[in-house]
């Protein structure tokens, strides 16, 4: 991981740790936390990053049922993008990277480096055309998907062309966008196994998260699960590859639940059996007349 991604988990553990906090000096400690892992991903000048980061307390209050705090959330995000988008200008004297990352929220193409991102934009949509091209191929590739090539190292050659470069990150499946690399290295049937994978081992964490919320360390780990799996299913469509850390929570969640279910049901009262006979039978209850 780098500071695209670290923080991003690290700021998700420090708000299930919030809600577990007894103490004043805890919970300000994780609050300076999650500012921290903010900060640093504001630096990492990733524009999904930073639209992560502020969809993420919405996910942590509507787990916790704090609905007078999402009101609040929605319309403070509100208002930030409307003075970000009527004085975009007010964004130019952060840093480089800061600048890069806050803007995903100013609609149109209005500051410098904005400009300065064509390339970057251009990139994932030359990757995006050309992943939908493999996958809709034909009948096989739209099923089964497009086999990955070999990565070719002249694609650090400073004499290889954009179209080239293009060319070998298709071809290993770098496509940037987690529905595409899906779609079209794996086509419908990997979609369709991703998507019973994430439903088996989800479901059970998921409902529990929301019955209960986060009252011990087995419901901070369903936390961490969602939170990955739900912001990686909203930006599905724009960022990421193949869900590997994604899977990895969810089943790390689905272990943790089975093992509460079984600490449940040891923990529960052993039932009474019926007392037998010589015969492995039941006594019949000799009643007089």
């Amino acid at each position: 991981m780098d500071l695209r991604g670290a923080p991003l988990t690290l700021m998700i553990i420090a708000f299930a740790c919030l809600s577990r906090s007894r103490s004043i000096l805890m919970s300000l400690l994780h609050l300076i936390v999650i500012v921290a892992c903010g900060y640093l991903m504001l630096i990492g000048g990733s524009r999904v990053s930073a639209a992560m980061g502020a969809i993420l307390p919405l996910i942590w209050m509507l787990v916790n049922r704090k609905y007078l705090l999402i009101a609040i959330g929605v319309a403070s995000l509100a208002s930030a993008l409307a003075l970000v988008n009527l004085n975009p200008r007010m964004l130019e004297p952060l840093p480089r990277p800061v600048q890069r990352a806050l803007s995903i929220f100013v609609l149109g193409e209005r500051l410098d480096i904005q400009a300065e991102q064509r390339g970057s934009n251009l990139w994932h949509a030359e990757l995006f055309k050309s992943g939908l091209e493999r996958w809709t191929k034909n009948a096989g590739t739209i099923i089964f998907g497009n086999r990955i090539y070999p990565f070719d190292v002249a694609f650090y050659s400073p004499a290889m062309d954009f179209y080239y470069r293009l060319k070998v990150a298709a071809d290993t499946a770098r496509y940037e966008r987690s529905l595409w690399t899906i779609l079209t290295t794996t086509g419908l049937v990997g979609g369709v196994l991703f998507a019973l994978a994430f439903w088996r081992l989800m479901r059970e964490p998921t409902r529990h998260l929301f019955r209960h919320g986060i009252v011990d360390t087995a419901s901070m780990v369903y936390f961490v699960a969602f939170a990955q799996v739900a912001l990686w299913l909203v930006f599905i469509a724009v960022s990421g590859s193949f869900p590997g850390t994604q899977l990895m929570w969810a089943g790390l969640a689905y272990a943790t639940w089975q093992d509460q279910q079984r600490a449940i049901a040891q923990a529960a009262p052993p039932v009474a059996q019926p007392k037998l006979g010589n015969r492995g039978r039941p006594r019949a209850l000799m009643v007089g007349r």
